[in-house]
């Protein structure tokens, strides 16, 4: 499947929903989140759950959740991304906008460079 055929047909997964995965909505504080996270981590822990490769992969899940929606930044950049209707992963989502970031920058640079030479010269 091409890469516009994967877009074209891209639906999110439950695994993309991290304030459903922490069992919170979008108005949740930093603490509700926390406090939701460490009552499912418990249950989920690895050292709990030895073996189970499914807990295992369920903690990580939760504990991605918490780091997103208690930072910020990247909680606006999650809620931008959940709220946009985009057809991309929020993981491609977010190597997009650093992609864009970074080539526009550059593109930047190289327009400025030569007009600073000018001013300077």
């Amino acid at each position: 499947m091409s890469a516009v055929e994967n877009i074209l047909s891209y639906t999110r997964s439950a695994d993309e929903d991290f304030y459903a995965i922490l069992g919170c909505d979008e108005s949740a504080t930093p603490e509700q989140i926390n406090a939701e996270y460490k009552v499912q981590a418990l249950q989920h822990h690895p050292d709990k759950n030895e073996g189970d490769k499914e807990a295992e992969a369920k903690f990580q899940k939760l504990k991605e959740a918490k780091e997103t929606l208690c930072d910020p930044a990247k909680k606006s950049n999650y809620d931008k991304w959940r709220n946009s209707g985009i057809s991309i992963s929020y993981k491609q989502w977010l190597g997009m906008k650093e992609h864009v970031h970074a080539v526009s920058t550059a593109h930047f640079h190289s327009i400025l460079s030569p007009l600073s030479q000018e001013w300077c010269a």
